[in-house]
């Protein structure tokens, strides 16, 4: 979920931050925090990430090996 705050959110990543909490049907006031935090990340489209952006997410998952 942070790289709906670095990146936005593209309909597909907002679809697969959500999918878990659908999947198990939680309710209760973390899992509306949860879809209130995905619903205000910035909208953006499908398109390729902006420069800056995919070198942060290269820059993360390389810390995370």
């Amino acid at each position: 979920m942070p790289d709906l705050v670095i990146a936005g959110a593209t309909p597909t990543a907002r679809a697969r931050a959500l999918a878990p909490l659908e999947a198990s049907r939680t309710v209760g006031p973390l899992a509306t925090a949860v879809q209130m935090f995905v619903e205000a990340a910035p909208r953006i489209d499908e398109g390729s990430p902006a420069l800056a952006v995919r070198m942060a997410l290269w820059a993360r998952q390389t810390y995370r090996r």
